[in-house]
């Protein structure tokens, strides 16, 4: 007993050592996105910004008062994810599961597989025409209805009723657990009941569910590429948009329904690491995931990345619970709730295929394969005689069906998207696979610039110096040096993985997560938030290790052959290390370079405000004289367009351009786009009235931008819309001195581009070279 006692004496020193030297390794970083800012800078900053926080400063347009604002569109967020998670509910009453699970697996499960369900649902009565806000309403009131009726019926049998018989300790570990987070919910659901000033938010995430709302319907958008991906927490928006009638407040009810999926995450992975470790394990899994500050932002910004970290844990967690069942019956409906779960992952958005779906299916087939031989007496009574080995022919059916189950659950969560895409465009997963499905409004040249844009630096795999110091470079930022990555989750991961009991769980979990990090590196662009689903399964290890931790230290002070004054200095410094890097982190996801923070804002104002991420948009709302005729704006290099109240087209970088193919000769449509000619004016002329525009709006520092990294349509230049000025057919709008940028402050790239593309943007003011950020034009 001495060498474990040991063993364990020097494990509790050597993991509290590591917490602080990687913690100190973590705050030495400068923010990578923010490099004016280091976290030594935040440190030295912390009690101004916790005073800033706790006690804010009170004006006309902000204060505390304004909270009040907040209420019926958190009402209406939480009327949504009520019915979702009864829906839920009701889907696993009807596979007899509830009884299989506890609370915290049940609630987590209920809300993943309601909010999947709902939003196929808003994709099917969109589809028909029948966004519907009586129906909808309707829909909702019977599902909350019938869910109350059954779970009222279920309190009335005494087996069903809550057990009361809870320990001290436990009840402890809750309420301090929901004391610690509620800082950070509470200012993670301000900040999710904001409007977004989000580029790839406003381009399609909410501006695909506008469209829809405004049409009265769900159809292709060919202007649009986005909104053919897969679209499960778009048609959640959509949810709200249609029950508040209003696109734009009904977005931040959508943002709010989407916060949900945080606390949903946070409850599996609870109930994952309880398996595994108890109670206590659970609770620090919790903690660390909801306090981390990626977590935030992913759940203030309308991003899919929030919903597909609850579909990983609860993918993984519904796999362990059919792992756990004991009947062959029951791990069969198991089978199809994994597979429904892992069909809304790939839902919500294509890499959930990779990352989850194709992984759990290997997993499923493995473990059959590994449990073929088990006698299966207990499973099938009086079927098998007790103690005979399965049959081979047996086996081989055992792991078909369970393949084809999973596949079926997949298939009803995903399939519809797929139903879509193959109606509207030929292909299943469009624009993916264009050379093997093909797929309306693409073409080779959309397909190479989508996959230069999209595709993984494959150059550095013919490199093996390059390739090997890339990838410790990626290993660096995702567990330290990312702007949002928080120090606890490293420093407590390691010490998981020497746990004694539930060592096989452990390692599965360990292997899934260096798998995804693997596929993110390989075969993704590298785009930071696209690891961040692997963040709940790194919580459940860093709330395994940290229980682990914690017990081994209350095990050294109950030591006798161990000093206590140092026993008691590793237990309070580990205490006050992890409290500190709690405090950094909330007064760090309070900070504008997590988002926007005006949570104490008049609505109007936080309107006023995020106008300013998209500087055209800003001008034209503002400039807009009252009592006005309607404006039809033709947008060219522009796509954030959601916050414009006026009537608009426009397309994006990855679509083919509609200022190209209305004003380029046709008959030219097999040369490059920039040796295209430009047809007649009257020709031009007579399509903009056509199509009833008044004015065309370029954004220039846009089109700079996707010039220098995505590649944008040569055809667009700025002497083409001189000459459309010269032949009186545009008018040009006098803009202000801030809608120009000083060259010599752009990008030197952009500056290159600028005077080799566009020589023709470039005027004098006072000696200085200036360009246009954008420019107006009013069609005469």
């Amino acid at each position: 007993a001495a060498p474990e006692h040991l063993l364990v004496r020097w494990s509790s020193l050597w993991g509290t050592l590591w917490l602080i030297g990687f913690g100190l390794f973590f705050y030495s970083f400068t923010l990578p996105n923010n490099s004016h800012i280091t976290r030594l800078d935040i440190w030295l900053a912390l009690p101004e910004l916790i005073a800033g926080n706790l006690f804010p400063e009170q004006s006309a347009d902000h204060g505390w008062s304004f909270l009040l604002e907040r209420i019926p569109v958190a009402l209406a967020s939480g009327i949504i994810v009520l019915t979702a998670l009864a829906l839920g509910r009701l889907l696993l009453r009807s596979l007899r599961l509830c009884s299989e699970m506890d609370f915290s697996t049940r609630l987590a499960l209920s809300g993943g597989l309601g909010l999947s369900l709902l939003s196929l649902i808003t994709l099917s009565c969109g589809l028909a025409g029948f966004l519907s806000r009586p129906l909808f309403v309707a829909f909702g009131l019977a599902l909350l209805g019938v869910e109350g009726i059954c779970t009222a019926r279920d309190l009335r049998q005494p087996a069903n009723r809550p057990s009361a018989t809870v320990g001290n300790n436990s009840r402890r570990q809750m309420w301090g657990a929901l004391l610690l987070l509620l800082p950070f919910v509470s200012v993670m659901l301000l900040g999710a009941l904001l409007p977004s000033i989000d580029f790839d938010v406003k381009e399609y995430h909410l501006e695909g569910p506008k469209e829809y709302f405004l049409n009265g319907q769900i159809t292709m958008l060919p202007h649009n590429v986005y909104t053919s991906f897969p679209f499960l927490t778009e048609m959640l928006t959509l949810t709200g948009m249609v029950l508040w009638g209003d696109w734009f407040w009904g977005a931040v009810v959508g943002k709010g329904v989407l916060f949900a999926s945080a606390p949903m995450t946070a409850v599996g992975t609870y109930a994952l690491a309880k398996r595994i470790a108890g109670p206590t394990a659970g609770w620090a899994a919790a903690v660390l995931y909801l306090t981390t500050p990626w977590v935030y932002r992913i759940s203030i910004i309308a991003y899919t990345e929030g919903a597909l970290c609850a579909y990983v844990l609860l993918t993984l967690l519904a796999f362990d619970s059919a792992v756990r069942a004991t009947k062959v019956t029951t791990r069969s409906r198991w089978w199809m709730l994994v597979g429904m779960l892992a069909g809304s992952a790939t839902a919500t958005k294509y890499p959930g295929l990779v990352f989850v779906a194709m992984p759990v299916g290997c997993a499923l087939l493995v473990y059959a394969w590994r449990t073929r031989g088990r006698r299966v007496a207990d499973d099938a009574p009086g079927l098998t005689p007790p103690g005979s080995p399965i049959t081979q022919t047996a086996r081989l059916r055992t792991i078909a069906i369970a393949a084809a189950i999973y596949v079926l659950g997949i298939l009803l969560t995903f399939g519809p998207w797929m139903a879509k895409n193959a109606v509207e465009t030929g292909n299943p997963v469009y624009p993916l696979l264009w050379s093997v499905f093909g797929g309306t409004d693409w073409n080779a040249e959309l397909q190479a610039k989508w996959k230069a844009a999209h595709g993984a630096p494959t150059h550095l795999f013919t490199q093996p110096v390059a390739l090997i110091r890339d990838l410790i470079e990626k290993v660096i930022d995702v567990t330290a040096k990312s702007d949002w990555q928080g120090a606890l989750v490293f420093g407590l991961l390691p010490v998981s993985l020497f746990v004694r009991t539930e060592q096989r769980r452990i390692r599965w979990l360990a292997w899934y997560a260096l798998l995804f990090f693997l596929l993110w590196f390989g075969i993704t662009h590298r785009i930071d938030r696209f690891w961040v689903p692997m963040l709940p399964v790194l919580c459940v290890l860093a709330g395994v290790g940290a229980a682990t931790l914690w017990n081994r230290w209350l095990i050294t002070l109950s030591d006798e052959m161990c000093p206590q004054l140092l026993a008691l200095g590793g237990v309070s410094l580990t205490i006050l290390w992890v409290a500190g890097s709690l405090l950094f982190q909330w007064a760090f996801i309070t900070l504008p370079v997590c988002g926007l923070n005006s949570y104490l804002t008049r609505y109007e104002t936080t309107r006023t405000q995020v106008l300013m991420s998209a500087p055209l948009i800003e001008y034209l709302e503002r400039s807009r004289p009252e009592a006005a005729p309607p404006r039809r704006i033709l947008f060219v290099g522009e796509a954030q367009v959601f916050d414009s109240t006026d009537q608009y087209v426009y397309n994006t970088v990855f679509d083919l351009s509609l200022f190209e193919e209305w004003t380029a000769v046709p008959e030219d449509a097999s040369l490059p786009s920039g040796e295209k000619r430009m047809r007649p004016l009257k020709d031009i002329a007579a399509r903009l009235s056509a199509e009833g525009i008044t004015h065309v709006a370029v954004n220039w520092s846009e089109i700079l931008r996707y010039r220098t990294t995505y590649k944008y349509t040569d055809y667009v230049t700025p002497a083409r819309f001189q000459t459309l000025v010269e032949g009186d057919l545009l008018e040009p709008e006098q803009l202000s001195a801030e809608a120009f940028s000083e060259l010599s402050q752009l990008p030197e790239s952009w500056q290159q581009e600028v005077r080799h593309w566009g020589p023709e943007l470039i005027q004098t003011s006072y000696g200085t070279e200036i360009v246009p950020r954008f420019a107006v034009y009013r069609v005469q």
